[in-house]
């Protein structure tokens, strides 16, 4: 009698742990590794960690010139706003009277908009001034210019280790939770690289992928 409570009590601390455990990625007879062979410099930029920033990259701010951004245009209603990147965001109706104030000169950040405050909104982002704090509700209907100065894109992905890097060199590591959402990613998806504002994931930005209309949590190694 005992040792067959013995073998429950395995049975069930078996299920115990298999529950928290880190989503298992599928095997693959090869890796799943995908490049980009269309707008990236090198074939071999997911191998190489001495790939040489274009010079033409530019740097919005002190900390990491990926977080920041600027507007540049807003429609007459105050319902679009246009980026620096050329891309363009619908506004959230009763957000609209906030950017009236806003300035060209002002910085720009664009994190998720999760959490009980936000979870009936039909805008998954929003973008925060951080000159005064003010933040609105946006939707992304026109990704960025696809060659743009300012444009980023996938690079290199690696499903199973839950890697990726930019054409600017800069290297990511996924959150695991988002595996689900990475493995439908593709070298040449066009990012919008944004600010993490989940207290639940201690990773400290957000990608945007404009081709699948989803976003990953990720850091930026």
């Amino acid at each position: 009698m005992s040792q067959m409570f013995s073998l429950i009590g395995v049975f069930l601390l078996t299920i115990h742990f298999n529950m928290f455990a880190e989503p298992t990625p599928p095997t693959h007879a090869t890796p799943y590794v995908r490049f980009n062979i269309e707008r990236t410099k090198s074939n071999d930029i997911l191998n190489n960690t001495n790939e040489e920033i274009s010079e033409e990259t530019v740097y919005f701010g002190a900390v990491d010139p990926e977080h920041y951004y600027h507007i540049v245009r807003v429609s007459n209603l105050f319902d679009v706003i246009y980026t620096h990147d050329e891309s363009k965001w619908e506004v959230n109706k009763y957000d609209r009277w906030k950017i009236k104030t806003w300035s060209p000169e002002d910085t720009i950040i664009i994190t998720q908009n999760t959490g009980c405050c936000h979870c009936y909104s039909h805008y998954p982002y929003r973008m925060i001034n951080t000159y005064d704090g003010s933040e609105i509700e946006v939707d992304l209907k026109l990704g960025p210019a696809y060659d743009g100065k300012y444009t980023r894109w996938v690079a290199g992905l690696d499903i199973p280790k839950k890697f990726l890097i930019l054409d600017n060199g800069s290297r990511w590591k996924v959150n695991y939770y988002d595996y689900n959402i990475l493995k439908k990613w593709e070298a040449n998806d066009t990012i919008i690289v944004g600010v993490n504002t989940d207290w639940c994931s201690a990773t400290e930005n957000i990608l945007i992928n404009v081709e699948t209309g989803t976003f990953v949590r990720a850091g930026q190694e």
